[in-house]
């Protein structure tokens, strides 16, 4: 009888310290954060409640990558932000601060970011919707007179040419050569007025390929790449 009670008591201690193991390697929280901006900057708010100031860690290289740390001062829960901007910034334009007062999402680590080209972005970040309650729109940082960009592109109705990604590249290449690529940013004047040219181009290449004496004009193949949605590949 001695022999099982001190077996459970053993027992008992053994999962008191699974359990705070456990406890201790709890993966750590993604925390609630809005965003604003102006045409030459980003303000991002990331809120940590009962934040430790001692414990805040902010990064972003020039191509997108953002990075948030913090700490509770009570429970020393974690919080961690990683996000994929969606176009390029100006790495050592860096600048954060915590906010005086809390909200009720916690206490603001308030950044700023210089956009590497001045204009008004969409989104924050590419995979934005993985986010989805955890986002918001900060209209007190948010400059509304902001012209939203234009979408629709020249190459929306062109028969000839391609539309490629990152995934599709190197197939594309594969089975078509010669290959001729436009890669453009969707806020871009100089894109859009080369497009026009690009388009007739591809249709004037066509067209002189069903000629006989001009068949090898029917190999050449034009297609183009939205930079901002395939930064990689834009580069």
């Amino acid at each position: 009888e001695v022999f099982c009670d001190t077996m459970m008591g053993w027992l008992g201690l053994g999962l008191a310290l699974a359990l705070l193991a456990l406890a201790a390697a709890k993966a750590p929280a993604t925390p609630r954060f809005k965003w604003g901006q102006s045409q030459e900057q980003l303000f991002i708010s990331v809120m940590v409640r009962d934040l430790d100031p001692a414990s805040v860690s902010v990064s972003a290289t020039g191509e997108g990558e953002f990075s948030f740390y913090a700490k509770s001062k009570t429970t020393g829960e974690e919080s961690v932000l990683k996000l994929d901007l969606l176009e390029d910034v100006k790495e050592d334009s860096l600048k954060w601060e915590i906010a005086a007062r809390p909200d009720k999402w916690g206490t603001a680590t308030v950044i700023s970011l210089g956009k590497e080209h001045a204009h008004r972005w969409d989104m924050l970040a590419a995979d934005q919707n993985k986010y989805k309650g955890l986002i918001d729109k900060d209209w007190t940082r948010e400059d509304q007179k902001l012209e939203p960009t234009e979408d629709m592109t020249y190459f929306d109705d062109a028969e000839h040419v391609l539309k490629l990604n990152e995934k599709t590249l190197n197939k594309t290449i594969a089975k078509h050569a010669p290959l001729v690529v436009a890669f453009r940013f969707p806020w871009c004047p100089h894109c859009k007025s080369n497009d026009e040219v690009f388009v007739t181009a591809s249709s004037a290449a066509k067209a002189r390929g069903k000629k006989k004496t001009s068949a090898a004009w029917k190999k050449a193949t034009f297609a183009y790449v939205d930079a901002r949605s395939n930064k990689k590949l834009g580069r």
